[in-house]
């Protein structure tokens, strides 16, 4: 995240994070255009199957 490659996006419910979704930006040469890249994606327990990840 120094070189600003990466951005990292937080899910609250009032003020506890219960998730967290990153996501690095590239280019792809098969489709000759920038693409990005979800490199991980994490919902506590009790909170999944809650279509976060959806949103």
């Amino acid at each position: 995240m120094i070189n600003n490659d990466s951005i990292i996006f937080l899910a609250y419910d009032n003020k506890t994070a219960y998730g967290f979704i990153q996501l690095y930006f590239s280019y792809s040469s098969l489709v000759i255009s920038p693409t990005i890249i979800l490199n991980d994606l994490y919902i506590i327990k009790s909170h999944r199957r809650c279509g976060v990840a959806t949103h």
